[in-house]
């Protein structure tokens, strides 16, 4: 499916117009010709075939802390949430990093009924997003009840919480 990281980024609810960017470049592409090939391996025998031009267009992959704990049943990635293929109602949950993904991935959650604490060594929610932005989101994030634990160390994860270090800076 086209869009990958992008599509995830549509999900919160100040970006859905994103969305609309993905379809318009689908559209625009087979316009002029572009043929899409998805899930498939360009191995040598593959790229034997004659194109004029191979974009390499595979995605990113999330970065994934060393946090002792990661990998425990009760941890899940903010591209599971933003997929829905993981969704909370009425529960207490903590994200861990307070970046752009953090944050929008925090808002989504509130929005169904969560309790809901952004962790992360930042001392600033979303520092990288443009002004308007970033204020709408924080706005959006205090409206909805998220508690910010900045300028903390996430040491480990635990079946029932975190251990960390609070107010490292």
């Amino acid at each position: 499916m086209p869009g990958g990281q992008f599509r995830l980024a549509s999900v919160p609810p100040m970006k859905s117009g994103l969305s609309k960017t993905i379809a318009t470049y689908i559209f625009l592409g087979e316009k002029y010709g572009a043929i899409y090939h998805y899930g498939v391996k360009a191995d040598k025998e593959t790229l034997k075939e004659s194109f004029d031009v191979v974009v390499d267009a595979t995605g990113s992959v999330p970065i994934v802390p060393r946090i002792e704990g990661i990998q425990n049943e009760n941890v899940c990635a903010a591209e599971e949430v933003l997929r829905f293929e993981k969704q909370f109602m009425n529960k207490k949950l903590l994200v861990l990093g307070a970046g752009l993904v953090g944050a929008e991935t925090a808002e989504v959650l509130s929005l169904s009924g969560n309790i809901v604490s952004l962790v992360d060594m930042l001392d600033s929610v979303a520092p990288l997003a443009p002004g308007a932005v970033r204020r709408t989101l924080i706005s959006h994030l205090q409206e909805n009840g998220v508690d910010f634990i900045l300028n903390s160390k996430v040491l480990k994860i635990n079946k029932d919480g975190i251990d960390c270090l609070m107010n490292e800076q």
